[in-house]
């Protein structure tokens, strides 16, 4: 009769470790999940710029829809990341406008310059640029992976 009584007694304080552990596991598992959620938020962010980067240095030129689609898929940044995501790719797109700008100035054929030593900056200062998207592709990958972990 007192093993009886000793396991009654002891019942309660083991299904309370048992449920204590069973709770610390699913908090470990949201935790986790929560993570992983935000890694692929992330990576839809890190996603978009190495697609945006590909289009400008395939056709040494990106339309004004990739833009957009650019800014609409990385506008979340500043939330998901620090300040200097959000800069970066605000610096990503303003060099957009300044390869665009160069376009127009370059192939427009109401504002094309003509051949000259104007025309030839111009040129050299696209060709600056192009070298500039042209690394993004590192510098891009060295700026996100301090964000990109899920331990």
């Amino acid at each position: 009769m007192d093993y009886v009584e000793l396991a009654a007694g002891l019942s309660t304080p083991v299904l309370a470790v048992i449920a204590a552990y069973i709770a610390w596991q699913q908090l470990q598992t949201n935790r986790l999940k929560v993570k992983l959620d935000l890694y692929e938020r992330r990576l839809a962010i890190y996603t978009a710029l190495i697609q945006f980067l590909s289009v400008i240095l395939r056709e040494a030129k990106a339309s004004d829809d990739d833009a957009l689609i650019f800014l609409q898929k990385t506008r979340e940044s500043y939330f998901l990341f620090g300040v200097d995501i959000s800069e970066y790719l605000n610096t990503v797109y303003r060099n957009w406008v300044q390869l665009r700008r160069q376009n127009v100035m370059l192939n427009d054929s109401q504002s094309s310059l003509p051949i000259g030593q104007e025309r030839q900056k111009l040129v050299a200062e696209k060709q600056e640029l192009l070298k500039w998207f042209e690394v993004q592709f590192e510098t891009g990958r060295e700026k996100f992976s301090p964000y990109m972990t899920l331990v």
